[in-house]
């Protein structure tokens, strides 16, 4: 793996897709994550430069996942469980077995 290579992307566009994904709403998603609907729009525009999709796009129902999007739900679901249970928590002290 080149690390030069890899992409600069914040885990917390991430997270922005994955409540978008959810609520098919960027209003719902902000209130869900405690910012304004403009940072939620912000940062998906910068995820669509960063990814080079347009991800969602509006219709009545609300935000639709465009095919590129319907491939990365997977993916950055495991991704974000995976940091949220695994990374992000930290391991439980027994000083029973401490050393």
């Amino acid at each position: 793996m080149d690390f030069h290579k890899l992409p600069d992307i914040d885990l917390r566009l991430l997270v922005i897709f994955d409540e978008i994904r959810k609520h098919r709403s960027l209003t719902l998603a902000a209130e869900t994550l405690g910012v304004t609907q403009s940072a939620i729009s912000k940062s998906l525009q910068r995820l669509r430069h960063q990814l080079g999709d347009t991800l969602f796009v509006r219709t009545q129902k609300g935000m639709e996942s465009t095919p590129r999007a319907k491939v990365l739900e997977g993916p950055i679901s495991d991704m974000l469980r995976t940091y949220y249970d695994r990374i992000a928590t930290a391991p439980s002290f027994d000083p029973a077995v401490s050393d």
